[in-house]
């Protein structure tokens, strides 16, 4: 994503000089050309819908693409979907709003509340890091900006888990830098900023958006899906990419040069619904919000011209202590922000199950693009790149082809350093079958009861609930899990927000890799009858068909499934675990995702000490 963004910030120029249209039209916004690129975007990597709310000096509207669900109802005005990391700049203004007040006390201390205060004296004994200097010394600028030296961690995240959870759990979570040495994104940082509100000004977070921001704005947002599913309101299904083939995309893209991508590149789209017990983050200060396009048109607005938001809070929120990401890109409040030709641009994505977003707005151009898709995981990317190929269009400059550099990134190579070593010599022997049935725990994370997992067939796995194809097809493309009928496996079912499985397979003595999945019911197959028909119920054959997409050459066909399964599942990460008699050390990168620069290699020895998080007995 950051290659992209850069991309923009080297070739944006010249100024709007009309005023900012503050009405919420209807009307659209990008010409014809622009929106039948984008809807040949969607068509090329086989995205099923996307809804943008356009903000523009010369006028604002909503333009929408493609379908929201199975059945082929178009997305609407009204359809709800969640914005995911974009919640960040939500909890973020909120936080600043309340700082603006100036008349917001510490109970322990009794100074006013600021970016500055202490997170010790706000919390006292719930405060509590592994880094002593981040325990004395860390300020909500610290927590906002990322700055702590815990880095992602997101497999600890709960839903049944309070703000004040949060806080406590960050301590149990072990950093990986000094405090203050380097900014690390961190959805976990936001889940505890909201217990900012209960503890300063006894009102949750969702109570304080309510008041402050939704109803004098007109938003009809949610931040609870429980209270989604009990309304009466249109909701966005969510579409899942599996079997995508990281490799052949990198085989593909050097064979053709112009890029055919490939089925076994691309993979397949399976369809869930999204707001479910087992999907969504709820009242989470991190993820949590949950917008109409509607709603996405009136907050781009107050984003870039606010009448609500005090103005002192906006800029609070962009310029305050923002942190060093990697080139010109630096962190703030819940946005990156990059200094550009053209003024400052500032841009955010968000990636929930199903549903993914980006949000890009140029304060001084009166520009702000709310982009979301229901493509996962392909559909975070392509929103980012749509986002930019649409600024640089609105702003006057030649239209530049990104797709290259959006298929390049699609060319996955698993670093070396979150693999087991080759050909280990084992120094003790395998302790898993003692390990079965017996409840391992760490303070912070999920507990795990490993099970022996059957990987012959399908319905081993399919018992399990995990879809067979996922373990034995579509996971061996973007992960070394060694999966064959011969390999020994243990599964546990992981009560995260981002997980609901973790898989093990044996490597070679005490190692083994894992690999987290969550999985979900898919629709429109949950029962016999339905699994019987497949062909009619394809999600890739209905998609094709029910967008009467305009896009010229061949469609690849789509992976099928050789094990059809109620279940569709997202991979969220892989890497080496050590068992021990005492319990599992888990190395690589669980504690980054998708920062393989702080990877982290398995041992043998003093595997509790030295693993980034150890489970035991």
């Amino acid at each position: 994503m950051r290659g992209i963004l850069i991309s923009i910030i080297a070739f944006t120029a010249a100024a709007f000089a009309a005023p900012l249209n503050e009405g919420v039209s209807r009307q659209r916004v990008l010409d014809s050309d622009t929106r039948a690129f984008v809807q040949s975007v969607l068509d090329h990597f086989n995205v099923p819908g996307a809804a943008m709310a356009i903000v523009t000096p010369a006028g604002s509207g909503i333009e929408y693409f493609g379908v929201k669900d199975l059945e082929g109802n178009p997305i609407t005005e009204s359809t709800y979907y969640a914005i995911a990391s974009n919640s960040k700049w939500v909890t973020a203004l909120a936080i600043a709003t309340f700082e603006s007040w100036k008349n917001v006390t510490v109970p322990s201390t009794g100074q006013l509340f600021s970016f500055e205060t202490r997170l010790k004296d706000i919390f006292l004994d719930d405060w509590n890091m592994q880094d002593a200097a981040a325990t004395e010394q860390a300020t909500v600028a610290d927590l906002l900006t990322m700055r702590t030296g815990v880095p992602k961690h997101d497999f600890y995240i709960r839903k049944d888990q309070s703000s004040l959870d949060a806080i406590r759990a960050l301590g149990q979570l072990k950093p990986s830098h000094p405090f203050r040495e380097r900014y690390q994104y961190a959805t976990s940082h936001y889940g505890a900023a909201a217990a900012l509100f209960p503890t300063l000004l006894n009102q949750t977070l969702d109570d304080f958006l309510e008041q402050h921001f939704w109803t004098p704005l007109g938003i009809q947002a949610y931040t609870n899906a429980t209270q989604l599913r009990a309304d009466d309101v249109d909701i966005g299904a969510g579409f899942n990419t599996v079997a995508s083939n990281g490799t052949q995309c990198a085989l593909d893209l050097s064979a053709n040069k112009s890029y055919a991508s490939s089925s076994a590149c691309l993979g397949r789209t399976e369809v869930f619904d999204f707001w479910t017990e087992t999907s969504a983050i709820e009242q989470d200060g991190g993820g949590s919000v949950i917008f109409t396009p509607k709603d996405m048109l009136k907050w781009a607005h107050e984003s870039i011209d606010p009448k609500v938001i005090p103005e002192e809070a906006l800029d609070q929120a962009i310029h305050h202590e923002s942190q060093p990401v990697s080139g010109p890109i630096t962190y703030g409040f819940g946005v990156s922000k990059a200094e550009t030709p053209d003024g400052e641009l500032l841009f955010h994505g968000g990636a929930l199950p199903g549903h993914n977003s980006n949000f890009l707005r140029n304060i001084g151009k009166g520009i702000a693009i709310f982009t979301m898709t229901n493509a996962d995981p392909i559909g975070f990317t392509l929103a980012d790149l749509l986002n930019a190929e649409i600024y640089t269009r609105l702003i006057g400059k030649p239209p530049k082809d990104l797709i290259k550099t959006f298929e390049t990134s699609l060319a996955v190579v698993i670093p070396p350093g979150q693999l087991p070593p080759p050909n280990p010599v084992p120094p003790t022997p395998d302790q898993g079958d003692n390990l079965v049935g017996a409840v391992l725990r760490h303070p912070a994370y999920p507990e795990i009861r490993l099970q022996p997992l059957n990987l012959t067939g399908c319905n081993g796995l399919e018992s399990a609930g995990i879809p067979a194809d996922f373990i034995q097809i579509d996971v061996t493309t973007v992960s070394p899990i060694n999966v064959s009928s011969s390999n020994k496996a243990f599964y546990a079912q992981w009560k995260g927000s981002f997980t609901s499985h973790i898989v093990f397979t044996h490597f070679g003595g005490p190692h083994y890799n894992y690999t987290m999945l969550l999985t979900f019911d898919k629709q429109g197959e949950q029962d016999e009858d339905a699994l019987n028909t497949r062909e009619r119920r394809d999600p890739d054959a209905f998609l094709i068909q029910a967008r009467q997409s305009a896009a010229k050459g061949d469609k690849p066909a789509p992976v099928k499934s050789t094990c059809p399964s109620k279940y569709t599942a997202k991979f969220f990460g892989q890497g080496p675990a050590v068992f021990t008699a005492d319990g599992i050390g888990f190395f690589g990168a669980f504690w980054a995702g998708d920062d393989p620069s702080i990877a982290v290699a398995p041992v043998t020895e003093n595997v509790r000490q030295e693993a980034i998080a150890f489970f035991g007995r």
